[in-house]
């Protein structure tokens, strides 16, 4: 069998050949076509002249002994954060597609009072050991014109096992790139029970039921982040019951969606 693996970047994660498969970039010659996502499948079927009944986007899944709910107060004394403050996070490549200074300039439209933190989980560096990546010096250098440098910590790359911790620190995620075929870090956030404000793009749409999980935004839109963003720090009733439904529908879609030997649960094993 020989499988055409199409993501971004289009390199193989795994080696098929135990799995009795040949991993392929030619679609022409694939008897199943794997698509990192929605938006991705439909590209490749209209731009690629890919064989639609062949080109299936891959199931979303994750481990449920990894993401699970915990209590915010003691996930924020974990990681030392302000109990008090209202911590938005964005967990994310540290690229300009993800979104990272339309996140930045609408936590400075927030009024201070709420006492509004931002967490920023991705780059190449640890920032403790002083080598940020150039997209996270560009950013700095907002955050200074902005003057929202105290309001906003580039936190590098994370332990993974620290995610969750991260997560159920967090009032609210934010994913909010131009162009996203990937939905696994929303669904990351849902199943630690965060309510989730994502742009209405692509993979971030089949992950986030606009009112009923969280809200969906018009990326680069600062104002409208910000609005939302005051919006659920102003009613943490419907927060916490974004959350519920986010958790109830990512646990859901991992029951409906079983991985097989090809989903993306194995492939970035």
């Amino acid at each position: 069998m020989k499988i055409a693996f199409i993501r971004e970047p289009a390199t193989p994660l795994v080696d098929f050949g135990s799995a009795g498969a040949d991993v392929i970039f030619d679609n022409r010659d694939a008897d199943a076509i794997e698509a990192d996502g929605g938006e991705d499948r439909l590209d490749f079927v209209h731009l690629c002249d890919a064989d639609e009944i062949k080109t299936r986007r891959l199931p979303r899944c994750f481990d449920p002994a990894e993401f699970t709910p915990m209590d915010r107060k003691l996930a924020r004394c974990q990681l030392g954060l302000d109990v008090k403050a209202f911590i938005v996070l964005q967990v994310c490549d540290v690229v300009p597609r993800e979104g990272i200074e339309n996140v930045v300039r609408a936590m400075a439209l927030l009024p201070r009072g709420i006492h509004p933190q931002l967490l920023v989980i991705g780059g190449d560096a640890d920032p403790y050991e002083g080598l940020p990546t150039p997209e996270i010096d560009r950013l700095r250098g907002i955050t200074r014109e902005l003057e929202v440098e105290d309001i906003v910590t580039f936190a590098g790359c994370r332990p993974r096992e620290q995610l969750r911790v991260y997560h159920a620190a967090a009032d609210v995620f934010v994913s909010t790139p131009s162009y996203e075929p990937c939905v696994v870090k929303p669904l990351q956030a849902m199943a630690c029970g965060t309510p989730v404000v994502g742009s209405a793009v692509s993979g971030i749409e089949y992950s986030v039921v606009d009112g009923l999980t969280g809200y969906l935004v018009a990326p680069n839109d600062p104002p409208m982040l910000a609005e939302h963003l005051l919006y659920l720090h102003a009613h943490p009733a419907l927060a916490r019951a974004f959350g519920v439904a986010g958790l109830r529908r990512v646990r859901a879609m991992a029951s409906s969606e079983a991985p097989s030997r090809t989903t993306e649960c194995e492939l970035r094993a």
